[in-house]
């Protein structure tokens, strides 16, 4: 167990190294000015917009296409009904001819 501990590097922060962090994350906050941030929001609600609308379109192509499916399907379920009821009424018409 001792030999599997020793195998693990954990690595955590020191006071050396959050000074370090900290001077970082200082310089990167006031490189971010308002402009900047006013920019990357506008350029986020743009991008929003558009995957907005990608997906309104793409909405309404599969709206149109399940509807022609479903229309084919109820066409077909017809054709199949008017099939049937045509061997049905043959079946009858055999069968009557056969006991008269």
């Amino acid at each position: 167990m001792r030999n599997l501990v020793q195998r693990f590097h954990i690595m955590r922060v020191t006071r050396a190294d959050n000074s370090f962090m900290v001077q970082a994350m200082e310089t990167m906050r006031k490189s971010w000015t308002d402009e900047r941030l006013d920019d990357l929001n506008l350029r986020v609600e743009n991008g929003f917009k558009r995957v907005d609308e990608e997906l309104r379109a793409l909405r309404t192509e599969m709206n149109t296409r399940f509807d022609a499916l479903q229309r084919t399907m109820v066409q077909l379920a017809g054709l199949m009904i008017a099939a049937l009821t045509t061997i049905i009424a043959t079946q009858a018409g055999i069968l009557a001819t056969q006991i008269f």
